[in-house]
């Protein structure tokens, strides 16, 4: 018997998690049924102790929802652009199934997510922090405010530096590699690893890619920039806001 995505169903809001793009959920799992009740079959787990972190968020063992861990060292010792690759691998086969993912915000989590939204999306950092801080307008009582786990990425310079990294890499590590990655991103080199077609660029030259308006995301900051501080996050979920509405 296979299995299919919910599709126009009415469900209770889930208080813990937010859809942030189709099928593709960040939050806690509590509890076992809300995740089932929207057909995710893959709760993901980004951490330095994912069993204990998703055992201390609520995750019981089922033989109908999977466990995908990824164990982080210390941030000078943890890859995370192999991470990202890997979590967008897990996350597309998943929906490639016709099911559902559910990203718990621990550890890691956000910063894989925001890796996910900017290789499928071709979005920025900041374009794809951005839609996962509006995630929550969608709510039935909207808010503005992101969770602690969302302030606290925005504020980690060591995730957001491997998002620029992964950006840089054109969201494909094993295709373009930072020759020079100690630097200050603005003295990044690229080098393209294809076969014989290798070539060297600057991270200056690297034009941010444009957002699709196909794809649901509206237009974005034509120049973007780190959203710092969460006054820059709320103020552009407030512009969203406005553009959805018109």
């Amino acid at each position: 018997m296979s299995k299919s995505i919910l599709k126009n169903s009415i469900l209770p809001e889930w208080k813990e998690a937010d859809e942030i793009v189709h099928h593709v959920w960040l939050g806690r799992i509590t509890d076992n049924e809300p995740a089932r009740r929207r057909n995710i079959t893959e709760v993901m787990c980004i951490s330095k102790e994912p069993k204990v972190d998703l055992q201390r968020e609520g995750f019981r063992n089922a033989p109908d929802i999977d466990a995908t861990i990824f164990t982080l060292g210390s941030n000078n010792e943890t890859d995370m652009l192999s991470v990202f690759s890997e979590v967008c691998d897990s996350i597309d086969e998943t929906l490639r199934e016709g099911q559902g993912v559910l990203v718990c915000d621990v550890g890691g989590g956000v910063a894989a997510l925001a890796a996910y939204i900017m290789k499928k999306h071709k979005l920025c950092m900041p374009e794809a922090m951005t839609a996962i801080t509006r995630a929550r307008l969608k709510r039935a009582k909207p808010t503005f405010l992101p969770s602690q786990r969302i302030i606290d990425m925005l504020h980690n310079d060591f995730y957001q530096s491997q998002l620029e990294m992964w950006q840089a890499c054109d969201y494909d590590i094993y295709e373009n590699v930072i020759l020079n990655p100690g630097e200050p991103r603005e003295k990044w080199v690229v080098q393209r690893v294809a076969g014989s077609s290798a070539i060297e660029k600057k991270t200056d030259d690297v034009v941010p890619p444009p957002t699709r308006p196909d794809e649901g995301f509206p237009q974005i900051l034509k120049e973007p920039h780190r959203l710092s501080t969460i006054e820059e996050v709320e103020d552009e979920a407030r512009r969203l806001s406005t553009i959805r509405e018109e």
